[in-house]
């Protein structure tokens, strides 16, 4: 009897590892867009490789001296190319500020390390004060 058992029991756990469960069309669907997204990025990414917000910026100053030359003949256009000009230096002094959230992971002598984070100075203040204030 328990031979039989634990066939059975060997069987069941054969089969649930053999087993794979059908995915869902939405995660489908999703993992199909997300690859085809990453491949656009990483053209995005070729094609800009050697554009820093600097040159990004210089470039927008450029639109604005060219709008400036043009607003005497071409009022319609140097208008455009000023509002164009504008908009791409503050877009590129927002990406520039923004926080960037790369993670590379850091090694030592080949061997991958991990720095614990430390606390604003604001943040240990507070600490210390409620560590005080109960006492």
């Amino acid at each position: 009897m328990p031979n039989r058992i634990e066939r059975e029991i060997e069987e069941i756990l054969t089969k649930l590892d053999e087993f794979v469960p059908d995915e869902p069309r939405s995660q489908r669907l999703r993992r199909r867009a997300g690859s085809a997204a990453g491949g656009m990025r990483g053209r995005f990414r070729g094609l800009t490789r050697g554009i820093s917000g600097g040159h990004v910026v210089l470039g927008a100053a450029i639109l604005l001296v060219v709008a400036m030359v043009l607003r005497g003949s071409y009022p319609e256009i140097a208008r455009w190319l000023t509002y164009g000009g504008l908009a791409v230096i503050f877009v590129a002094i927002f990406l520039s500020i923004r926080p960037v959230r790369r993670k590379r992971q850091q090694y030592w002598r080949g061997e991958p390390i991990e720095f614990t984070r430390r606390h604003s100075p604001l943040t240990r203040a507070r600490i210390w004060w409620r560590r005080n204030r109960r006492r």
